[in-house]
C-alpha cells in the first residue's frame, strides 16, 4: 500500500467529510499545528467546550503515539497520516503509521482487550494502569498503555483498527476513534 495515496486510505476508512488532513513527518511543530487547526475547526462548527476538550485529548494522544512509536521507512521520511472526518452525529479521528511486527502484535492485543471491555471495565483498567504506573514508572521508565486506555474512556465507540502489509517486517497501522458530537 502506498501510504501517500490518501484516496486509498479514504476507501479503507469510509471517510465522508474530511475537514483536516495531514500526511508526512510528525514533529513537535506539526503536532502543534494539527492541534491548533483541530481546535479552530471545531470552534468554527460551533462545537461545545466538552467536545473540543475530548477531541484535543484524543488527537494529542494519538499523535504522540505516532511520534514515539512510529517506524520510519528508508524510502520516505515519515509515514504518518492523520484525518479528522466530520460526519452527521460524530467525528472520526483517523491515524496511520508504520509499525514493526512486534509492535503490531502488542497493539492488536491491547486494542482487542480494550474493545472487549464495557465502560466499567475500561474504568477499572484505567485505575489499574494508574496504580501500575505509580508503582513501576520509576523502575523501568515505561508507560503502561495509559494513553490508549484514556482514549477508550473518552470515545463513545469501540476502536476500529487494521494492519495492512507494507513489507515483510512492517505493517501500516490504521486506528479510527469515534467521538459523538452530542457530548455535553
Amino acid at each position: 500500500m502506498k501510504i501517500n495515496q490518501v484516496n486509498t486510505f479514504r476507501e479503507l476508512t469510509q471517510i465522508q467529510n474530511p475537514i483536516l488532513q495531514f500526511n508526512g513527518e510528525l514533529n513537535p511543530d506539526s503536532v502543534l499545528n494539527i492541534l491548533h487547526e483541530t481546535h479552530t475547526l471545531l470552534l468554527s462548527f460551533g462545537e461545545g467546550t466538552a467536545l473540543i476538550r475530548k477531541a484535543q485529548m484524543i488527537v494529542t494522544e494519538l499523535l504522540q503515539n505516532i511520534v514515539r512509536h512510529g517506524q520510519k521507512a528508508k524510502e520516505y521520511s515519515s509515514q504518518a497520516l492523520f484525518i479528522l472526518d466530520r460526519q452527521n452525529h460524530k467525528y472520526q479521528i483517523i491515524c496511520g503509521n508504520l509499525v514493526n511486527n512486534r509492535q503490531m502484535e502488542i497493539l492488536d492485543k491491547k486494542l482487542s482487550h480494550l474493545n472487549q471491555l464495557d465502560e466499567e471495565g475500561i474504568q477499572a483498567e484505567y485505575q489499574s494502569a494508574i496504580r501500575h504506573n505509580m508503582d513501576h514508572h520509576h523502575k523501568n521508565g515505561k508507560r503502561c498503555g495509559l494513553g490508549l486506555i484514556e482514549t477508550a474512556r473518552r470515545s463513545q465507540e469501540k476502536f476500529q483498527y487494521l494492519f495492512r502489509a507494507y513489507s515483510p517486517r512492517r505493517k501500516y497501522f490504521i486506528l479510527i476513534v469515534h467521538l459523538n458530537r452530542d457530548v455535553s
